[in-house]
């Protein structure tokens, strides 16, 4: 199982964790149930790598390399993932920029990644409730709707 944080990340690991098994628990996809967390910093270097949820272990990989992926372009492109996302070369939404870090989730269908993300953002003070609508309203995501009472 993966699971890394470095030293210097000022987040409370377990409360991120926490919260994001409450988001992914809230989605009904009958065999997406879990994923890979990563949030990156300015050198786009991993400050948190975490499973969440349940997934099959073959996927781990998988869900490791695309949630990273997601971050690092979030961050480079100081914009949401889904703004460069483009299908024949894999690369998804499902990232975010903060201002300080990169977040993106794999595992879950896009907009649901996406809407992990966000709702993380804005749950650990990392963006304004502003900034969430502006990303979700760019992806067109309701699926982030299913999360305002968390």
């Amino acid at each position: 199982m993966l699971h890394s944080v470095r030293s210097d990340f000022p987040l409370n690991e377990m409360d991120i964790m926490a919260m994001a098994k409450r988001i992914v628990s809230t989605f009904n996809f009958d065999e997406r149930r879990g994923g890979v967390l990563a949030i990156v910093d300015g050198n786009k270097e991993a400050l948190l790598r975490a499973p969440i949820g349940e997934y099959l272990d073959e996927k781990e990989g998988k869900y490791r390399r695309l949630s990273e992926e997601k971050a690092r372009r979030a961050f480079k492109k100081r914009e949401s993932s889904y703004a460069t996302r483009n299908p024949k070369r894999e690369l998804w939404g499902g990232g975010i920029f903060t201002g300080k870090y990169g977040i993106g989730f794999s595992g879950l269908p896009e907009l649901a990644d996406e809407a992990l993300v966000v709702k993380l953002a804005v749950k650990f003070g990392l963006i304004s409730s502003e900034e969430a609508k502006r990303i979700v309203s760019e992806s067109d995501n309701y699926m982030y709707r299913a999360l305002e009472d968390i």
